[in-house]
């Protein structure tokens, strides 16, 4: 009788064993990948390439040049919209999760509308961020005014990937960027 005890609870480990291996899935990435990322320069546009490559999310990004701001302002002043450099600048960032800028100027500019560099909410939004290699790669991250709504999986993967060894294997590497 013992050894049909012992041989049951063996039978029913084996099965759950199998029933614990064979329900797993694969990681089929995040659930909602696309965002997009307003930027100021082509080595930027490098990086969120590489941040795509390595997390599996798809930023798109709007690169802030003189040709894009003209064609904005023309596309403001023909619809009838207020086409100051202010208005512009909102006009680009609409619809965007974030901003991830290196001008200093730009980033003033984007804070007198309501935009912020704020390391203490991206550190609530992600446990990977770093608040100590937040300048690593010279790129601020720049939040969408409150009541924006954003993709904050993309952006706490963004920032925390921005902070984290990746980026500051990055910094020191910047040939990898080409």
């Amino acid at each position: 009788m013992k050894k049909i005890g012992l041989y049951s609870i063996l039978a029913l480990m084996v099965l759950a064993l199998l029933g614990c291996t064979c329900g797993r899935s694969a990681y089929t990435g995040p659930e909602n990948p696309n965002f997009t990322v307003v930027v100021d320069d082509a080595e930027t546009v490098s990086v969120l390439t590489y941040f795509q490559a390595n997390t599996g999310y798809l930023p798109n990004c709007v690169l802030l040049d003189d040709a894009s701001l003209e064609a904005k302002a023309a596309e403001l002043a023909e619809a009838g919209s207020a086409s100051e450099r202010s208005d512009v600048l909102k006009s680009l960032a609409e619809g965007a999760t974030c901003l991830v800028l290196k001008d200093a100027a730009l980033i003033a500019e984007y804070d007198a509308l309501g935009y912020k560099v704020d390391n203490a909410s991206l550190k609530n939004l992600s446990a990977l961020y770093h608040s100590d290699n937040a300048e690593v790669l010279g790129l601020s991250i720049v939040q969408m005014p409150s009541g924006v709504a954003i993709n904050n999986n993309a952006l706490g993967a963004l920032a925390g990937w921005m902070t984290g060894a990746e980026a500051v294997y990055l910094s020191s590497h910047r040939d990898l960027l080409q």
